[in-house]
């Protein structure tokens, strides 16, 4: 698992959290990430991830792909 790639994932939500365009993939990234171990749940934990998904589904509430992506 590469932690870094999770922080970079992470540092685009929270740069661009208006941006439907970046925090869709971004979620979808997080949450695949996550079905990879627990080492790899951790590692998004760890770099803020789940604070930077709550952001989103917040910030998105009508958009189908941010809410799907992230919950599915």
């Amino acid at each position: 698992m590469d932690a870094d790639g999770v922080a970079v994932v992470v540092a685009a939500l929270q740069a661009h959290p208006s941006e439907v365009s970046v925090q869709q993939p971004g979620c979808a990234a997080l949450f695949s990430i996550t079905h990879f171990g627990a080492a790899c749940a951790q590692a998004v934990v760890d770099a803020g991830g789940v604070a930077a998904v709550v952001t989103a589904l917040q910030a998105h509430p009508s958009e189908v792909g941010v809410q799907g992506d992230t919950i599915a």
